[in-house]
């Protein structure tokens, strides 16, 4: 029988492949020290894990704290496609006051890929 934490673990390492994430940087943006974040996926039992959970769920917006310990979810099938790039586009249409034109479009998406950028930099760069 699997203990808590490898269901965890085993959920977590879902959810990130699924989703194509770079694990170095959801560590990173999650605040989770690497040895730690190793431990997490692998489901080693010496870790407090429930405090590391949170943050994870903190980063990827999740509201159920019990998301990862589910057994009988498929965590690679995304609930909501993680379409960042169109989710800010429609997001920027929607609460812009004036006419949205090409060129606003254009400019919001040459900075997306740039903020893009920046964050696989930091995340792949040792300090």
């Amino acid at each position: 029988m699997d203990t808590v934490n490898k269901i965890i673990g085993r959920n977590i390492q879902a959810f990130l492949e699924s989703r194509d994430l770079n694990k170095v940087w959801v560590r990173q943006r999650a605040d989770i020290e690497e040895h730690i974040f190793d431990d997490m996926l692998s489901g080693k039992e010496k870790i407090d894990i429930h405090v590391h959970v949170a943050k994870l769920n903190k980063l990827f917006g999740i509201k159920d704290p019990a998301y990862f310990y589910q057994t009988n979810f498929n965590y690679t099938k995304p609930r909501n496609q993680l379409n960042s790039k169109e989710n800010f586009l429609e997001y920027i249409n929607s609460s812009h006051k004036g006419t949205v034109t090409p060129e606003l479009n254009e400019g919001f998406e040459v900075f997306f890929d740039l903020v893009e950028l920046i964050d696989i930099l930091k995340a792949t760069t040792k300090y």
